[in-house]
C-alpha cells in the first residue's frame, strides 16, 4: 500500500503520536489508581496530566486522514481534555459524602473507559501506518 505523502515526509509525527498515546494511557492508569483511593479515602479529587502535542499537530497536517479521522482525533483530545480537568469542573461541598466520591469515580470510570478504547484504536492504527513505513 502507498503511503501519504505527508507520511513520508514527517515520520517522527506518526512516532510521536504512538509514544503520546503510550504515555497518556500510563498517566491515566495512574489517575484509575488516585481514583480507587480518592473513592475510599476523599481528600483532594485526584488530577493527572496527559499531553496533546502530537495530537494536535497531527490535527494540523493530517498525514492519513484516509485511515484516521479527524474526528476520531479531535474527540480523543477532547475526551483527554475532559479528564483531566473533571476535577475543576465538580464542585462538591465539603467533606465529600461517599456517596458523592463514589459518583465522581463513575464518572472518571466512563470517561477512562471511553478514551481507553479511542487510545487503543488510534494507536492500533498509527501501529500499522508505522509497519507500512518501515
Amino acid at each position: 500500500m502507498m503511503l501519504p505523502a505527508e507520511l513520508r515526509k514527517a515520520p517522527g509525527l506518526l512516532t510521536a503520536m504512538i509514544v503520546e498515546l503510550q504515555t497518556n494511557q500510563a498517566a491515566l492508569n495512574d489517575l484509575a489508581d488516585s481514583y480507587g483511593v480518592f473513592l475510599f479515602t476523599g481528600g483532594d479529587l485526584p488530577r493527572g496530566r496527559c499531553g496533546l502535542v502530537a495530537v494536535t499537530s497531527y490535527l494540523k497536517r493530517p498525514f492519513a486522514s484516509d485511515r484516521i479521522s479527524l474526528g476520531e482525533i479531535q474527540h480523543y483530545g477532547h475526551v483527554v481534555e475532559t479528564l483531566m480537568t473533571l476535577g475543576q469542573r465538580i464542585a462538591a461541598p465539603r467533606p465529600r459524602t461517599p456517596r458523592s466520591r463514589r459518583d465522581m469515580a463513575d464518572v472518571f470510570s466512563r470517561v477512562f473507559s471511553n478514551i481507553r478504547t479511542l487510545g487503543s484504536t488510534l494507536e492500533s492504527v498509527l501501529t500499522q501506518l508505522s509497519k507500512e513505513q518501515e
